[in-house]
């Protein structure tokens, strides 16, 4: 059975009236949200620790390195055996990560002093060396974070770079994924609607295969049965209608307001000599004729 197509635009609210969103770049929107935080909080997370150990490290280092000179000058300094703590200095100022070494004797005089040119931050630590309760020099070391500077920068690019292809596959992904799991049975609802509206009742593939459309797609089953019901009793309705119409023996008529005639019966064509209704219509027209 098919009912008139009826214009649903007619009844509906502007489009003005009603704000719209989509579902698709909400959900994605979300998900973007979802994996921001369950991605950066871990790789946040594991970036300060490693920053953290990295600068433990770098301190560590300082000490030892302060605490290994302090046991090797002793000797040199206590004998004024100046060859041999230049020799040490030369050495350990070879090392990148010494920027500033300064050895003094026991009078304030600078034994062997060499300073790096370095922009970054540095770790400073001073010791006094000591042999049997008599001060015999003191010693400065200074040791640059640049390593530690650069190896901090790289780690943050390569987790911004982590994030931003993470991201990106996500809105590829979703993306692909909401064409293909969700405009099909929006596609595949939308029709089933408009069928609906239509009256279209009985059209084949009219089942929702989708978990979350199964209550609404009964909800819409109810709608038509309802609907092509009351469209069967309307029907029976206007043929009884039509049937004393016809078959009175009264003669009966249907007259507008102002007094144009509708319709008539065939008994009413006969009372007043007419063979039919509509041999009488054509010669009466108005109740006031």
């Amino acid at each position: 059975m098919r009912l008139n197509e009826i214009n649903i635009k007619e009844h509906m609210p502007s489009e003005k009236s009603v704000k719209t969103y989509s579902i698709a770049t909400r959900l994605t929107l979300s998900l973007m949200a979802m994996v921001m935080f369950v991605v950066l909080f871990p790789i946040g997370w594991s970036y300060l620790e490693t920053d953290r150990q990295a600068r433990h490290t770098l301190v560590a280092k300082a000490d030892e390195t302060i605490n290994y000179l302090s046991k090797i000058l002793v000797a040199p300094l206590w004998d004024f055996d100046n060859t041999v703590v230049q020799a040490i200095g030369t050495t350990l100022i070879q090392n990148d990560l010494v920027v500033q070494l300064r050895i003094t004797d026991s009078t304030g005089k600078a034994v062997y002093a060499v300073t790096k040119k370095s922009d970054a931050d540095v770790i400073v630590r001073t010791c006094t060396i000591e042999y049997q309760g008599y001060i015999v020099g003191n010693v400065t070391l200074a040791i640059s974070t640049h390593a530690y500077q650069q190896s901090k920068r790289t780690l943050l690019r390569t987790i911004l770079l982590i994030t931003i292809f993470v991201l990106g596959a996500l809105v590829v992904g979703t993306g692909g994924l909401m064409r293909l799991f969700l405009q099909r049975p929006l596609a595949d609802l939308h029709a089933i609607i408009r069928a609906h509206a239509a009256g279209n009742y009985d059209e084949p593939d009219m089942l929702l295969p989708y978990q979350e459309f199964q209550p609404f797609g009964q909800v819409l089953a109810c709608m038509g049965v309802k609907i092509e019901s009351q469209f069967n009793e309307l029907q029976a309705a206007e043929a009884r209608y039509h049937s004393i119409f016809e078959n009175a023996v009264e003669g009966i008529l249907q007259a507008t307001t102002d007094g144009r005639i509708l319709h008539a019966n065939p008994s009413l064509a006969a009372i007043c000599g007419y063979e039919s209704p509509k041999e009488f219509m054509q010669t009466i027209s108005a109740l006031d004729q």
